[in-house]
């Protein structure tokens, strides 16, 4: 998996972690971000967020988070709010 990351010039680089195949965090200083994808599906559990699915994002701010499916039917969990989706 490949992150591109729009970085300004006095920005820190972000920190990017692969927690398993198709499944990265990516920190920056105004997000945490997890991001899901694979082809044959992802199947993702940690104490945080859990993903089912081809793709999808977490991204978890300061004072909000925001849960994405982003191809086909997928779930995606932010400790206890979940997002099931039939379609993107």
């Amino acid at each position: 998996m490949v992150a591109i990351f729009p970085q300004g010039r006095d920005e820190a680089v972000p920190k990017y972690e692969v927690l398993a195949d198709g499944v990265a965090r990516i920190t920056t200083a105004s997000a945490t971000d997890y991001v899901f994808a694979s082809l044959d599906g992802v199947a993702f559990t940690n104490a945080e967020v859990a993903f089912n699915g081809v793709a999808g994002a977490v991204r978890i701010f300061r004072d909000e988070v925001h849960l994405s499916v982003l191809e086909g039917a997928g779930t995606v969990r932010y400790q206890r709010c979940t997002l099931h989706a039939d379609s993107p």
